[in-house]
């Protein structure tokens, strides 16, 4: 990869999230080594990733969960396998219609325990929170569940931007920058845990 793309890619998902060199070698199918190997930590990193590496000219491939349940299309040389990995939550759960729908990275497994411990899973809470904030509804039943998701995993950076996320959504700008400063502070090189925080610093002035 050029240094400029790599440098595009460390700024969107973080240099842990970034893999090069030998590194790769779990991701080299049939003989062919991608050029490097991303794991993005939200959709919009996702996007920002592929309208990077389209501008580079570099092809993309995807990789799930791991589960190996289907093979798939093995990378070509030199292409950039996006690992979904992170992506990791129950976005929504209905037990009374028996449907769920998660983010593309969960492992089956993960995906059963997560629906089988309800009120005391932080994913599956996570996700029901982010969801509720994001299309602006539930807000106070969101705040039950990003808040007792943070309880159980204090130092989750993602959940911590829920709950941050549901605050600025209910009009506590103050309290998102308290919360989305706690986020950053454990992934600091999370650029979009950082202009989530310049968001909300800007709705707080």
């Amino acid at each position: 990869m050029s240094t400029p793309f790599i440098r595009s890619l460390v700024e969107i998902v973080g240099s842990p999230h970034c893999l090069g060199g030998a590194e790769r070698a779990p991701y080299v199918i049939d003989g062919r080594t991608p050029c490097g190997v991303v794991f993005p930590g939200s959709a919009e990193e996702v996007a920002r990733v592929v309208r990077a590496a389209a501008a580079a000219g570099v092809p993309v491939v995807p990789w799930g969960g791991g589960t190996e349940m289907h093979r798939g299309a093995p990378p070509a040389d030199g292409a950039l396998v996006v690992g979904l990995r992170r992506l990791d939550r129950v976005l929504e759960h209905e037990p009374g219609d028996l449907t769920a729908t998660a983010e593309a990275g969960i492992s089956m497994a993960a995906l059963q325990r997560a629906l089988g411990r309800g009120e005391n899973d932080a994913s599956t809470l996570n996700g029901l929170a982010w969801t509720c904030a994001t299309n602006g509804v539930y807000l106070n039943e969101a705040l039950q569940a990003a808040e007792r998701a943070a309880s159980l995993e204090p130092k989750n950076a993602g959940i911590l931007d829920t709950l941050a996320e549901v605050h600025f959504r209910m009009g506590n700008a103050e309290k998102a920058v308290e919360v989305g400063s706690r986020a950053l502070a454990i992934e600091p090189d999370n650029t979009y845990l950082a202009d989530q925080l310049r968001r909300f610093q800007s709705a707080s002035r």
